[in-house]
């Protein structure tokens, strides 16, 4: 069994009849949020790599809680589209406020 790296969960779920059932894997959106902070940590110097992860990872953990059990109409987990939206927003070089607000 799979774990998510970002919330120790099982990514797939046993049902009433011994069946499983997939759930999303989480590890691309995981990845996205790698780039975002290695594209942060290049414009934003006056804070260090690790505090701009945490910061980061913070608000990207909150908001896959917060949506934890939305779809969109294709079936995928809600929180694709806050990651999807705050990769445009870094190509605005915001601060780290801004892409907390985000996500």
């Amino acid at each position: 069994m799979a774990f998510n790296k970002v919330k120790n969960v099982p990514m797939t779920i046993k049902r009433k009849n011994n069946s499983e059932k997939k759930v999303y894997d989480y590890t691309k959106l995981d990845r996205k949020i790698d780039r975002i902070v290695n594209k942060v940590s290049e414009y934003i110097t006056n804070f260090n790599k690790e505090y701009i992860k945490n910061e980061i990872y913070k608000a990207y953990i909150y908001a896959k809680e917060a949506h934890e059990w939305q779809l969109r109409k294709s079936w995928e987990p809600y929180i694709i589209h806050p990651v999807w939206a705050t990769e445009i927003l870094v190509s605005l070089k915001p601060d780290i406020l801004t892409i907390q607000a985000c996500l």
